[in-house]
């Protein structure tokens, strides 16, 4: 009998823990999904928002031009929207080195 109730206590509590693990898990997951999903998304949108202010500065962007925008983190892409307005050319704004690649 003892031994009875004490496995009912056992499988209750194991299962309250796997529901409320699950539950946090789900929430925590979720939670974690979106706040990627939303800082790629913006990153995704500040490197189109990039290439078509060069493109309409300088003209069609050639790929190591690209190249440079899709690795690129959000700090070096905004810098970029600034360094635009002054720039003179692509190599001006990435750096001399970059047209080889």
């Amino acid at each position: 009998m003892l031994a009875e109730t004490i496995g009912n206590w056992f499988d209750e509590a194991t299962r309250k823990g796997v529901t409320q693990g699950l539950s946090q898990g789900l929430s925590q997951g979720l939670s974690q999904g979106l706040s990627q999903g939303l800082n790629q998304g913006r990153q995704q949108g500040l490197v189109k928002a990039v290439g078509l202010q060069l493109q309409l500065r300088f003209g069609p962007v050639p790929e190591w031009a690209q190249s440079r925008l899709d690795a690129a983190d959000e700090a070096q892409l905004l810098s970029w929207t600034g360094a635009i307005l002054s720039a003179t050319s692509l190599t001006d704004l990435f750096g001399d080195d970059n047209a080889a690649h």
